[in-house]
């Protein structure tokens, strides 16, 4: 059974599938200070949502936050370094992650991809030139180190 309470703060109807009770008449938004908000989420499970005479599904956390699809395989990180190891590159290439473009290389024979940084690709650059089309069939040595990272000692991979 289904019952449509209005949330006392900004006045949107609430779809409550029974037998779930609302504690406070309120939606997340209003209790969480985002009353204003242009959608009004219930405090309890919901499958719908009604505005008036609309009826809608609630959404659906992947349409909120799509899977992104990756333009690199798994990404190495330090654990996967256990000594200094020689890699040969398969591409060096540019992809966007959070907003920023990054230079991600690939090594042949293995499952990993590395995002460089900046201290890395001054390294390569100076190794094997500034145009990174260039790194591909070049071996490279990476071994695991301690770096800075936001002030703190962390173990980082370096090109070496």
């Amino acid at each position: 059974m289904t019952r449509v309470l209005r949330c006392r703060g900004c006045k949107r109807n609430l779809v409550v599938i029974e037998p779930h009770e609302l504690k406070s008449n309120l939606c997340v938004n209003c209790i969480s200070g985002f009353g204003s908000l242009d959608m009004c989420l219930p405090t309890v499970t919901l499958d719908k949502q009604s505005r008036g005479d609309e009826t809608r599904k609630m959404p659906n956390v992947n349409d909120i936050y799509p899977k992104k699809t990756t333009e690199y395989k798994t990404l190495m990180n330090s654990s996967h370094i256990k000594k200094p190891t020689t890699f040969t590159i398969s591409e060096a290439r540019v992809v966007e992650m959070n907003g920023e473009k990054k230079i991600v290389i690939g090594f042949k024979d293995s499952e990993f991809d590395m995002v460089v940084n900046p201290t890395n690709a001054r390294t390569l650059a100076e190794k094997y030139g500034e145009n990174t089309d260039e790194w591909s069939d070049e071996e490279v040595t990476l071994a695991s180190v301690p770096v800075t990272y936001q002030g703190k000692t962390v173990k980082g991979i370096r090109v070496v």
